[in-house]
């Protein structure tokens, strides 16, 4: 599953995405892959000191918990421990790479983590076979992509850089860019949604914007507009302010710009294209026309500025063609407000 058991625990850091939740909430998404670990249940193991944060021991579910915070967990009895994740020696598209961390394009329709019903054919699996030769042998996903989502991913090499990264991505001059094409036309240069973000309480694998949910922010920039009889669809850059989970597709469902082709956040029935052959196209894009663009931050063990750009995928690339949308330069279209 990726997580190291030490002194018979499952030890995890959090991440940007975790920043400021509820215990049991983050728990709840980084032990999703182990069957039996209800929210209920967690609650309870937190009352009776099963959790420990940052080294000292937390017992009520709803203190909320800081970006890189090593988090300890002592399974329940009856909870399966994860078992040991097979090396595949599946290919890897490498961005940039160091002593200390591995930055990755991820392909669309690769999954993150080994799950229950999917232990092998992971980025994980091939990331372990990838970091055979480490010292550390052991690699760690500093923060996360949905399944169908492309680009870049930070991988650190060990467990002290982890902690590393995450603080460097929590940083306010970091910067997680992502590029989208959505239905509807963006009237404004750019945006700010500010929308707290929540489960779903009738399907609890998605987020909708409610009162009572997580403060969620993300900076949008109209980056192009279709025209002639393509018109109808917005190419936007995201920057993420806040990183919940599915919060750029459910912010841009929640201001009128679905993302294309998203079977969860958007709507596939409506293109407001008038051009038959493009209009099929865009009802048949089989994934969410996301891909995580541009990473830039301080490199977490020496300072430097450290700029990433992952190349969109062929898919995306060819679709954003036909529409007639151009990618902006990677190192000098800047996603400003």
């Amino acid at each position: 599953m990726g997580w190291p058991v030490v002194d018979e625990r499952l030890t995890f850091v959090s991440d940007r995405g975790d920043h400021g939740r509820r215990l049991d909430l983050v728990l709840l998404r980084h032990l999703a892959g182990l069957p039996g670990l209800s929210r209920t249940r967690l609650q309870a193991l937190i009352q009776t000191g099963g959790v420990e944060v940052g080294g000292r021991s937390w017992t009520r579910a709803a203190q909320r918990i800081p970006a890189g915070t090593r988090v300890r967990v002592s399974l329940p009895e009856g909870v399966r421990r994860p078992q040991g994740v097979g090396a595949e020696d599946i290919p890897l598209e490498i961005l940039h790479e160091d002593e200390w961390l591995l930055v990755i394009n991820k392909p669309p329709g690769l999954i993150v983590h080994p799950s229950y019903g999917h232990r092998a054919g992971t980025l994980i699996n091939a990331l372990v076979h990838y970091a055979r030769a480490w010292p550390s042998g052991r690699p760690s996903l500093v923060h996360r992509l949905d399944k169908y989502t492309s680009g870049a991913l930070i991988v650190a090499k060990s467990r002290e850089v982890h902690a590393s990264c995450a603080r460097a991505l929590g940083d306010p001059d970091s910067r997680k860019e992502y590029l989208a094409l959505c239905y509807g036309r963006m009237r404004t240069p750019s945006r700010r949604i500010r929308e707290a973000l929540g489960r779903d309480p009738t399907d609890r694998r998605r987020v909708v914007a409610r009162s009572d949910g997580v403060t969620a922010a993300t900076d949008v920039t109209r980056i192009g507009i279709s025209r002639g009889s393509a018109q109808g669809l917005t190419l936007v850059g995201c920057r993420l302010l806040t990183g919940r989970m599915h919060q750029i597709r459910a912010h841009l469902q929640a201001s009128g710009l679905p993302i294309v082709g998203d079977p969860v956040y958007g709507e596939p029935c409506r293109t407001g294209v008038s051009e038959g052959a493009l209009d099929a196209r865009l009802r048949a894009f089989g994934r969410q026309a996301l891909h995580a663009w541009r990473l830039f931050l301080r490199h977490p063990m020496t300072g430097d500025p450290l700029s990433i750009c992952a190349p969109v995928p062929a898919d995306l690339a060819t679709l954003l063609e036909q529409c007639g949308l151009t990618v902006p330069d990677s190192t000098t279209g800047r996603l400003d407000r």
